[in-house]
């Protein structure tokens, strides 16, 4: 074709033939059918944490959740809103963050909600593309120790309960935690959970813990675990209602950038992972930032 007419389906003043097409549909990825990219919502051809901090932030916002970017990626319910009913699905689809450096989930300062963000470096995650060989970097901990206090333990007795701290230096506050048990088998890793008595996440008005084989999706698996460990149970709180509602002024709407975030009690003998996201969402200015961090512990014999 002469310069200048070549086709151009997104109107950005590149050829289509020079414009990404992750999933070789010949369409570019701008002009896809949006099914092609459920839970995706940077159309990267992962499903990671920058996507979950635009999940958040569509199912946080007043009035941008039905806006066409946030159904288009995941309305899986198809009610023309985008609201918790559809975290259980995304949930499974979430492998990981991709292996990079930073992960924060949007540029510091926001991004706005009609932009996309770039294409990340690094493997492919997702239920459709291979596992990567490596952990993911991480940059928050997680430490479980004797309820009471006192130092950090990896080896634990099964069916005992511990506290869970974690800690990030790369967020001011959180406002929304997930705990994941990965593990071989539900009946290892966690087999309950509770609020913490004391400290920040004690005020959290929102409290969680499932096991995710109830909820109806297909687990998946991280290429750098041993096989058959996927995500078996989930732990969840926040204080995004309270930030979404009218509260007195004292009333605390995120935690502390470290701390007693829950107690866990495992379950039966054997090796299980912990791996943690932590967020701090703003809906007001569109942006979300995370943390995200993976512990490797062993049970023994009670």
């Amino acid at each position: 074709m002469p310069f200048g007419t070549d086709p151009d389906c997104d109107c950005n003043g590149v050829p289509d033939q020079c414009d990404p097409d992750c999933d070789n549909s010949g369409v570019v990825d701008a002009c896809d059918d949006c099914r092609n990219f459920r839970w995706d919502f940077d159309r990267d051809c992962d499903v990671d944490l920058p996507d979950f901090g635009s999940f958040q932030i569509c199912v946080s916002s007043n009035g941008m959740a039905s806006r066409a970017d946030c159904y288009c990626a995941f309305d899986v319910t198809s009610n023309g809103d985008v609201e918790w009913d559809d975290y259980p699905a995304f949930e499974d689809a979430l492998a990981g963050p991709p292996a990079m450096a930073g992960l924060l989930l949007l540029p510091p300062g926001g991004q706005s909600m009609g932009q996309e963000s770039a294409a990340l470096a690094g493997p492919e995650f997702g239920p459709e593309g291979p596992g990567p060989a490596e952990p993911p970097v991480t940059n928050a901990t997680i430490e479980l120790r004797a309820v009471g206090g006192g130092a950090a333990v990896t080896t634990l007795t099964a069916n005992t309960t511990y506290e869970v701290h974690y800690a990030t230096d790369d967020l001011p506050a959180v406002n929304y935690v997930a705990l994941f048990g990965v593990t071989d088998s539900v009946e290892k890793g966690l087999s309950g959970a509770a609020q913490a008595a004391s400290g920040d996440w004690a005020d959290a008005p929102w409290f969680e813990f499932r096991y995710t084989d109830v909820e109806g999706v297909e687990p998946v698996q991280h290429g750098w675990m041993p096989p058959a460990f996927v995500r078996r149970q989930v732990v969840e709180s926040d204080f995004l209602d309270a930030a979404a509602e009218d509260t007195e002024e004292d009333a605390p709407l995120a935690a502390g950038p470290s701390g007693l975030l829950c107690t866990i009690t495992t379950g039966a003998a054997g090796e299980f992972y912990l791996e943690i996201f932590l967020s701090l969402l703003d809906p007001a200015a569109d942006s979300c930032e995370d943390a995200y961090g993976l512990a490797q512990f062993e049970v023994v014999p009670s």
